[in-house]
């Protein structure tokens, strides 16, 4: 299928097709923006079937080298893992006299990434 899919493009020099983006009546140019937490909106994007297969196929590639160094207490986005197995986990450590939870989460940290700068350093050789 991934063959099918980059059939009329070079494999090395894939890069994702522009998301579509839903239009409105109140603008014409900009899209649908979509509201986030703290007040701020990001676009809507909607990818093609084309970069759907691309992001699936090189997911299934990928997955099983990284699942391999993860550490096994991490729950998030981890397949086979969800937020009730965390719960669960932290239930069992309590029951064992652990009395302390630390909660951590580095808000908006894909939106500090310098893209620009990392750009050439992802694009292959």
């Amino acid at each position: 299928m991934l063959a099918i899919a980059l059939k009329r493009s070079d494999p090395a020099s894939c890069s994702p097709s522009p998301c579509g983006r839903a239009v409105t009546a109140r603008s014409q140019s900009s899209g649908v923006d979509i509201p986030k937490g703290d007040g701020k909106t990001r676009p809507l994007g909607i990818p093609t079937v084309k970069d759907r297969i691309v992001q699936t196929a090189v997911k299934f590639a990928l997955e099983p080298i990284f699942e391999a160094t993860f550490c096994p207490t991490s729950y998030g986005f981890r397949p086979e893992r969800g937020c009730r197995d965390a719960l669960r986990e932290v239930d069992h450590l309590i029951k064992e006299g652990h009395t302390f939870v630390v909660d951590a989460d580095l808000q908006s940290y894909f939106d500090t990434i310098p893209h620009e700068t990392r750009g050439p350093a992802l694009r292959p050789a």
